[in-house]
């Protein structure tokens, strides 16, 4: 019997830091849950716990391992690690203040806010490799993992959530940042596995394709299709 086309994914945004709660810049720096995260990630296990969750899929940072445990002992499942999930890395500005940033870098910072495929932070991780490495990731993670009539969670910063988001959706990487900054914690998606796998090939471009440009500027034509389903099995 073949796999089944269609996935039940559960994307959890991992509980936030302290660094968050204080709007520095955390890319792949680990740090703890603060209280605050912890309490969020309370409700993403309660969120889940009457949901069949085979196995939950999580980062390898502290905050995304947190959520990770809370939910494993909410619905049951198993626990698997995953490094290439974890966020984006960015280098000198991690721990900075955004605020600061933006004083002494007001160009780069305003491009990185609203393109961020187009500015690399010094010593940061290029987008079009962090793109790579997590949508080869998330479809290796969604093929092995995935079992018939039960879901899997998947446990990520809030980076690479959006990340996920502008992937599987085929958004421009100018909406990473509302995505990430949501006020979601847990979506249920309904992911496309075959259109999945044939986005795969098109992701070490490091953008979408509704955001990759042409010649001369033109929109590249076709687009492809988003690797969501439109309703559920």
């Amino acid at each position: 019997m073949g796999k089944a086309r269609f996935a039940d994914v559960w994307l959890v945004r991992a509980g936030c830091t302290q660094w968050d709660q204080e709007g520095r810049i955390v890319g792949a720096t680990d740090l703890p849950t603060c209280q605050a995260g912890i309490d969020s990630a309370r409700v993403c296990a309660k969120t889940l716990a009457n949901h069949a969750v085979s196995t939950v899929v999580s980062a390898e940072c502290e905050a995304a391992q947190t959520t990770a445990r809370m939910i494993s002992e909410a619905t049951e499942a198993r626990i698997k690690v995953l490094p290439d999930l974890g966020e984006i890395g960015l280098g000198l500005w991690e721990g900075l203040l955004e605020c600061d940033i933006e004083g002494r870098c007001p160009t780069a910072y305003r491009q990185w806010k609203t393109d961020p495929s187009s500015v690399n932070p010094p010593e940061g991780e290029a987008f079009g490799d962090a793109m790579a490495r997590v949508a080869g990731t998330l479809e290796h993670a969604i093929s092995k993992y995935v079992k018939p009539g039960q879901g899997l969670a998947i446990v990520v910063g809030p980076t690479v959530f959006a990340l996920i988001k502008c992937w599987l959706e085929q958004r421009p990487a100018a909406d990473l940042w509302a995505l990430a900054e949501g006020d979601s914690a847990v979506e249920r998606l309904c992911v496309d596995c075959v259109t999945m796998k044939s986005l795969s090939t098109g992701a070490a471009t490091g953008e979408p394709a509704a955001g990759r440009k042409g010649e001369k500027g033109r929109t590249a034509s076709p687009r492809p299709a988003s690797a969501m389903a439109n309703s559920r099995r």
